[in-house]
């Protein structure tokens, strides 16, 4: 090969990694939306809201990535915080498509009501998203969490990668 058509073809991968450096990870959102979740509590000692509560819900869920599943877990880790009458609980959210090897975990802390076993009815939490599986293997991002005003839910997946 000729040092030229090595010189041309060393420009062309050059300006080729150049422009997909320049268009940056492949951002997208994927909507996700269910009825009305029920907890289970497991109430940590003392009886009564403590730290070491846990909340377990499992709900069918739907939308852009098709029908799945929600797996999730909340655990108290601050009473009265930031003010009371209000906790602080850290969540682990995953959302399973398809037979479930499609996945994005969700990972983060949110103020809740203490007497509620979810967010206030038309609030919002915001909380990153840590990974994913299958067709979500590589994501980062964040998902915005909407309990509506009819007990619904909307989640928005902002997915980056």
């Amino acid at each position: 090969m000729s040092s030229t058509l090595r010189l041309a073809l060393a420009g062309v991968l050059v300006l080729a990694l150049a422009a997909c450096t320049a268009a940056g990870p492949r951002e997208r959102t994927v909507t996700v939306t269910h009825a009305a979740v029920t907890a289970t509590l497991v109430d940590a000692a003392p009886t009564g809201t403590s730290v070491g509560d846990q909340r377990y819900f499992s709900i069918v869920v739907g939308g852009d990535g098709g029908v799945g599943r929600l797996e999730a877990i909340l655990s108290t880790t601050g009473i009265d915080v930031p003010q009371k009458g209000t906790e602080i609980r850290t969540g682990q959210l995953i959302f399973t498509f398809g037979t479930g090897e499609d996945q994005v975990t969700v990972l983060g802390a949110s103020v809740y009501p203490s007497a509620g076993s979810t967010i206030a009815e038309g609030t919002t939490t915001i909380r990153p998203i840590v990974g994913g599986s299958g067709a979500y293997a590589g994501v980062s991002g964040w998902c915005e969490s909407t309990h509506n005003a009819d007990g619904t839910w909307r989640h928005i997946l902002h997915l980056k990668g």
